[in-house]
């Protein structure tokens, strides 16, 4: 029995280093085994000023396709780039975001509670987009959507993203505030260009400056083509401009002729001569009022050209000259062409002295003009051959 026990003990104590050196072993397997990482760093960030690169590009909540879209931005705006997170940009709110607190956490413009949920939209299950904390001050009007929420602009820890691949870096954080500046500048030129139209559609042709309307929508052409369409609302309003001035002056113009014919009705009724040039004199207006309006449809082509046109189609008349002095309101024309005797137009002309052919047979070029209600037609002369 003492034997055994002995035999029992000797193996015991030879057996035991072995299997400390075995245990030990793995132990060192399992440390080789095991990839120690170093902590990341993430490289040093400049923020800068962003320039959307595509139209309806999506601001999202999470920098991923699954996150929740905010709106869509445009072509062309600018936003702050503050930070980036994998392949999206981290920006401030854009314009036109709100964000939305539950009015029961404030009191006095200062938040009462921790963690106090900032949402998308004034409903408990839109998205939060930053929390704020007691004694944060905050601003805002009671939401016209629902009462029990403030409306306030979005914290400035609220985190917005774009994919990077639609963003244009375009200089630093001062280039978007300076642009908002200048955005600022552009819209109040295109409001008080637009306030003075608005006054010049009241006001008599001859009181409007028409430099000047051309001018306050010329400055934002000139001075503010990098923001496109206050570029084209300002080339709008030049367009909008000339038809004013057309208008104005046709009326203005058709005014006087009706004005210089009462006059030169009130002459002829009192039997007193009317001198050659102040007969010619008397049609310019009327002829001015038809050539604006033809040059509104012809790219503001010359006078000359008007004239050129109109020869083109012009008709071919004779017969014998007269002047006509019937004492009747809005005569036609100065002089009456009759063939055997019988009337056949009226005519009159701002370019050739028809009373020198009073009294004589003539073939003339003539095109045809408002004859006023009258019985024969009326006809511009051009020329007589």
């Amino acid at each position: 029995m003492s034997k055994s026990f002995s035999l029992l003990c000797a193996f015991a104590l030879f057996s035991a280093p072995a299997f400390s050196d075995t245990e030990q072993s793995s132990e060192l397997q399992l440390e080789k085994k095991i990839v120690r990482k170093s902590p990341t760093i993430k490289p040093a960030f400049s923020p800068f000023t962003g320039k959307i690169k595509g139209e309806k590009v999506r601001v999202r909540l999470q920098p991923d396709l699954d996150g929740h879209i905010v709106k869509e931005l445009k072509e062309q705006d600018l936003v702050a780039v503050t930070d980036y997170e994998g392949d999206y940009w981290c920006i401030t709110a854009p314009e036109g975001i709100h964000a939305y607190v539950f009015r029961s956490f404030i009191l006095d413009d200062v938040v009462e509670g921790s963690r106090v949920n900032v949402r998308l939209e004034p409903d408990l299950e839109a998205p939060v987009i930053a929390h704020l904390n007691t004694g944060d001050p905050i601003e805002g009007e009671i939401s016209p959507a629902n009462k029990k929420w403030l409306e306030i602009d979005p914290p400035k820890q609220a985190r917005f993203y774009i994919a990077k691949e639609f963003i244009q870096n375009v200089g630093g954080p001062e280039y978007k505030i300076q642009m908002e500046k200048r955005k600022i500048a552009v819209q109040s030129q295109i409001d008080q260009a637009q306030e003075l139209v608005t006054a010049a559609t009241r006001a008599p042709f001859e009181e409007i400056n028409f430099d000047k309307l051309k001018e306050s929508f010329q400055t934002v052409v000139n001075n503010y083509a990098d923001f496109t369409d206050k570029v084209l609302l300002a080339k709008e309003g030049l367009v909008a401009v000339q038809e004013l001035y057309l208008n104005k002056r046709i009326a203005y113009l058709e005014a006087r002729a009706s004005v210089a014919s009462a006059s030169m009705d009130k002459i002829e009724n009192a039997n007193k001569p009317i001198q050659s040039g102040h007969r010619l004199a008397l049609w310019e207006p009327l002829e001015e009022a038809l050539y604006l309006s033809w040059a509104r449809s012809h790219e503001e082509r010359g006078l000359d050209e008007y004239y050129d046109e109109e020869r083109l189609s012009a008709t071919h008349l004779s017969g014998a000259l007269e002047a006509f002095i019937s004492p009747v309101k809005n005569k036609p024309g100065d002089y009456v062409l009759k063939e055997e005797n019988h009337p056949v137009a009226y005519l009159y002309s701002t370019k050739i002295d028809l009373g020198e052919y009073v009294g004589k047979k003539v073939t003339l070029i003539g095109s045809e003009r408002p004859s006023n209600h009258f019985a024969f037609p009326t006809y511009f002369v051009h020329n007589i051959e």
